[in-house]
């Protein structure tokens, strides 16, 4: 696809984002001459800075914004959400190629229409997306890649909040609150164990909404810990993920990074 523009979807959450990386590689080795865009919403959007296969990132702040953000700009539109409104999206946008999974009731607004595999169900995501690129048409590798290279500027906010370590890290939070949360008094505990048999320091990871869970583990704590719910973005976040020694972790976003 020599000099064509391909715009990718994005989902709408951290751990999604990374799970669809290796979709993301997949694509730009299907056509390594195009240039390859992603639409994302602004909470995730920065991560795409660290995925050297992306040219660029659109931001959209709400699912009708969306058609504005890329219309007239794109040959095709590769959609890894599931929904309605993302594919109705680019249909008014004007985009004349239009690629995804059937669901949803969709599959009249879409160019190239794949059915989910029942091999894929169940499975991590990072096979329901490049199973969505196989359905379509696409070849895709037989290891996925989802890694994420640390920016110097993500080390740099890291290293400015956290100084020496070594550290360890507790990640209480989970956007589906208590259901995927593990017991604040049990990370505190644990954050206490391991700061006595390492040496470690202790840091504790989440959004603003999270900051007063973050203070309560603390204040459990024999050790000290460093709060940095709702102190980072998600750049530094991720540098400061990348100086733990272990990351006790819910399920959610920060685990995936």
């Amino acid at each position: 696809m020599s000099g064509e523009r391909v715009v990718v979807r994005a989902p709408n959450w951290i751990g999604d984002v990374v799970l669809s990386l290796p979709a993301v590689r997949d694509l730009r080795r299907n056509f390594p001459d195009a240039r390859l865009e992603v639409l994302a919403r602004p909470w995730v959007a920065e991560l795409y800075r660290a995925v050297a296969e992306v040219d660029a990132v659109r931001t959209s702040e709400r699912p009708a914004g969306d058609a504005d953000a890329v219309r007239g700009a794109f040959d095709v539109g590769v959609l890894l959400p599931n929904s309605f409104g993302s594919a109705l999206a680019l249909r008014r946008a004007g985009i004349p190629e239009r690629w995804g999974y059937a669901t949803d009731a969709r599959g009249p607004l879409l160019t190239r229409a794949g059915r989910v595999p029942r091999g894929v169900r169940g499975r991590s995501q990072v096979y329901y997306y490049r199973a969505m690129l196989a359905s379509v048409g696409l070849r895709v590798t037989a290891t996925p890649d989802a890694s994420l290279r640390c920016l110097p500027e993500w080390e740099g906010e890291a290293a400015r909040l956290l100084g020496d370590g070594p550290w360890i890290g507790l990640n209480p939070g989970a956007f589906y609150g208590t259901a995927k949360r593990w017991l604040p008094e049990r990370y505190a505990a644990v954050g206490d164990l391991l700061a006595r048999r390492t040496g470690a320091r202790v840091a504790i990871f989440g959004g603003a909404a999270e900051r007063a869970l973050g203070e309560r583990i603390a204040a459990g704590m024999r050790a000290p810990a460093k709060n940095l719910c709702g102190e980072t973005t998600l750049g530094a976040m991720a540098g400061a993920l990348a100086r733990m020694s272990v990351l006790v972790t819910n399920d959610s976003g920060p685990m995936h990074v």
